[in-house]
């Protein structure tokens, strides 16, 4: 599958490179792809302008900070008729009045599909999601069963157990999942080597 990623920060280039490794083409799309920081993901990528990465993406990842995301929705619009758009984001400091980003991004970007996923815990834990023995679980959540089938084989493929909720509504609770990770991590002293899984009583 050829997957754009507009973003190439630490959770766009860690799926990249990993997806890469999964045998995906993928292609990022940067503010300017001629910049040498980029120059290392040229080893397992094409570097282009994000409305670029748009068009060639079968897939579209969106993996910017919240600030940025309305300006970079609108910059690929174009790319992403009838695609599935994938939201990484995390609406921190923001107020949505009840909704989340990934609805928000829905309404910006009405001609894709989008699902919230890959928002949830650390580029680390995305980078190798199985510890000690035990694999990290990531949920993934939209208004099409179809759209989640994709996203939830993606992630399967990394390794993660993934959960697919049935409604984009539900990325309020995955934001606030998310904001969960980054205050254990950050300020209560956990670090970043942790994530989530999920325990099921056999009947």
């Amino acid at each position: 599958m050829k997957i754009g990623i507009i973003g190439a920060g630490r959770v766009g280039s860690t799926l990249g490179r990993r997806w890469a490794g999964c045998g995906h083409e993928i292609v990022y799309g940067v503010r300017n792809p001629e910049d040498s920081k980029h120059n290392a993901l040229t080893d397992h990528a094409q570097v282009v302008s994000s409305p670029e990465a748009a068009q060639a993406g079968e897939i579209v990842v969106l993996s910017v900070h919240w600030g940025a995301a309305q300006a970079a929705v609108d910059s690929i619009k174009v790319g992403l008729d009838g695609k599935i758009l994938v939201d990484c984001t995390n609406p921190v400091g923001a107020n949505l009045g009840g909704s989340s980003a990934a609805e928000q991004i829905q309404a910006w970007a009405p001609e894709s599909t989008v699902v919230k996923s890959f928002n949830q815990i650390g580029s680390n834990i995305m980078a190798d999601p199985v510890l000690d023995g035990r694999k990290a679980i990531l949920f993934v959540a939209s208004d099409s069963a179809d759209a989640c089938t994709t996203v939830e084989g993606l992630a399967t493929e990394l390794d993660f157990e993934v959960v697919a909720m049935p409604s984009l509504s539900y990325a309020r609770q995955l934001e606030a999942f998310a904001m969960m990770w980054i205050s254990m991590s950050f300020k209560l002293g956990y670090g970043r080597e942790f994530a989530f899984s999920m325990i099921k009583r056999n009947p």
